[in-house]
């Protein structure tokens, strides 16, 4: 792997989601470069599994203008280990608790741009409950769903399901995941 010759390295904006970094770098041939990449909290993935049926959720998203079909996730907060985070998400998108978690792996988010990933979970034995929305959620008029797993691959392929980070989580759920340990 080449090893980058960091010259400086600076934040230019920061939030309580991700930091904006200006690095700039020694190209091989002498001279400097410059790159800007998101430094962002790694985020928890999770599929929410029952028998046969998988819960997901759709919701208008802000950044898209338009509503899209997902599975819960998001960032592991400070503190937080990635199962404590999955626990929390689940619970507060789909009002869902699991009896049983298993890590099916990680992905690489976004790595022309950010060093974040996604751990991705399958959580099984669920007690349906109340959701705990955000304010960002509740206006993004969340709404869960279950369907057949058989019928995700069909979603995908018609489009109904674009979302990279579910389809990267249910690829992995179909190349690993073997039911209940």
């Amino acid at each position: 792997m080449k090893k980058w010759d960091i010259i400086k390295s600076s934040v230019v904006h920061k939030n309580k989601y991700f930091s904006v970094v200006a690095e700039d770098f020694r190209l091989s041939d002498g001279g400097i470069g410059r790159y800007y990449l998101l430094d962002s909290h790694d985020f928890v993935a999770i599929i929410a599994i029952d028998g046969e049926d998988i819960y997901l959720e759709e919701m208008d998203r802000y950044a898209l203008r338009k509503r899209i079909i997902e599975i819960p996730m998001g960032g592991i907060e400070d503190g937080e280990t990635p199962l404590q985070a999955a626990k929390r998400e689940l619970k507060e998108e789909m009002g869902i608790t699991a009896k049983k978690y298993h890590k099916l792996g990680y992905i690489e988010a976004s790595k022309g741009r950010s060093n974040q990933k996604g751990i991705i979970f399958v959580a099984e034995d669920l007690i349906l409950g109340e959701q705990e929305l955000d304010v960002v959620e509740r206006e993004s008029d969340l709404k869960v769903f279950k369907v057949k797993i058989s019928e995700v691959p069909d979603l995908i392929r018609s489009g109904k399901i674009t979302d990279s980070h579910t389809i990267a989580s249910f690829s992995l759920f179909m190349l690993n995941y073997k039911g209940s340990k």
